[in-house]
């Protein structure tokens, strides 16, 4: 018994440990495997047999991705008024989505209600 509890424990601990290992690292910054499977996960639209194909074209992206956005930090590019203009212009469109989608207004309103019954 002692040791299927210890097999389990070291299972757990391995298991945490390779979901938090670094993929990557730019500058001062690392990026880890958790952090990358998040943005994996959320931006893949492959099914089959292609997913490790598809997980090294998306890593590829995303080493790039990052790479850029560290390099218009460091040219200060987030300071130009017309790249201040044109995140606030894309904030409005997002939002506009997010506002008008009746299926998530009606989710929002039912957890609104939900968490009314319990704060009173």
């Amino acid at each position: 018994m002692k040791l299927r509890s210890l097999f389990f424990a070291v299972a757990i601990l391995l298991a945490a440990s390779s979901y938090s290992q670094t993929l990557f690292t730019y500058g001062k910054k690392a990026v880890d495997a958790g952090e990358f499977l998040k943005a994996f996960n959320k931006n893949n639209t492959t099914a089959g047999n292609n997913k490790a194909k598809a997980i090294n074209d998306y890593l590829i992206q995303y080493i790039k991705s990052k790479l850029r956005m560290a390099e218009a930090y460091e040219r200060r590019y987030d300071t130009l008024s017309h790249i201040k203009m044109e995140v606030s212009n894309l904030r409005s469109q997002i939002a506009e989505n997010y506002m008008s989608d009746p299926e998530l207004i009606k989710r929002m309103t039912k957890e609104a209600f939900d968490r009314s019954l319990k704060d009173v």
